[in-house]
């Protein structure tokens, strides 16, 4: 039997913590003004947080009508990771759902470089200038 270790987040500190934890707390409020489904994490939305995807928790997950979309939100510094890389593969290969990423403006660029090295196409990338 494999035991599967769910969730193996990069750790963010500092600066880099608080814009990731901004772009999701704005993408909640996106989400939920659109009047979608929202469940978040590692910050949870009053829906809880999303159900694992492989062994990764996205960050977000939305759901309105029969469209559902799950989100990465990854800063400049974690986006070319190896923990992005099995996450961005992970999401990318789930049934029924639209993969998107969120990072800073300016690693718009990089999450594209990344998704087309890693082989994981992306639906949208959203971006946060003020972050």
């Amino acid at each position: 039997m494999t035991i599967w270790k769910v969730d193996t987040m990069t750790t963010r500190y500092g600066e880099d913590k608080k814009r990731y934890e901004l772009m999701i707390n704005q993408a909640i409020k996106y989400f939920t003004k659109a009047e979608w489904y929202v469940k978040s994490y590692p910050i949870e939305s009053p829906n809880g947080k999303p159900d694992p995807i492989g062994s990764h928790i996205p960050e977000i997950w939305a759901k309105k009508d029969d469209k559902v979309i799950i989100m990465a939100v990854e800063t400049c510094k974690s986006i070319d990771t190896e923990d992005a890389k099995f996450r961005f593969r992970e999401f990318s290969r789930a049934k029924g759902v639209s993969f998107h990423v969120a990072t800073p403006k300016d690693c718009k660029f990089k999450a594209q470089e990344m998704a087309e090295k890693w082989n994981t196409p992306l639906e949208k990338i959203w971006t946060f200038s003020k972050y």
